[in-house]
């Protein structure tokens, strides 16, 4: 969970995030970002990468099943 921790800290998130799932899970959890990251552990026990973003999509984690994360800004004007 460092991951998320240092993210949300170091780039000031918070409101909204939605976490999705690319196989095991056909739901979407939306929630404060504060939310989200009470079921991270749980979520991220499912074989699958894992998504977590804005709803607008101005940024974006990912968690992949290879032990990979990522996190990005989307790029201005888009």
């Amino acid at each position: 969970m460092w991951f998320f921790d240092n993210a949300v800290s170091d780039q000031g998130l918070s409101g909204q995030a939605v976490y999705m799932g690319d196989s095991a899970t056909e739901v979407a959890v939306i929630g404060d970002v504060r939310d989200i990251r009470t079921a991270l552990s749980a979520l991220l026990e499912m074989p699958q990468h894992h998504y977590v973003m804005e709803p607008s999509g101005e940024w974006v984690m990912c968690f992949s099943m290879e032990g990979m994360m990522g996190f990005a800004f989307a790029p201005e004007g888009n």
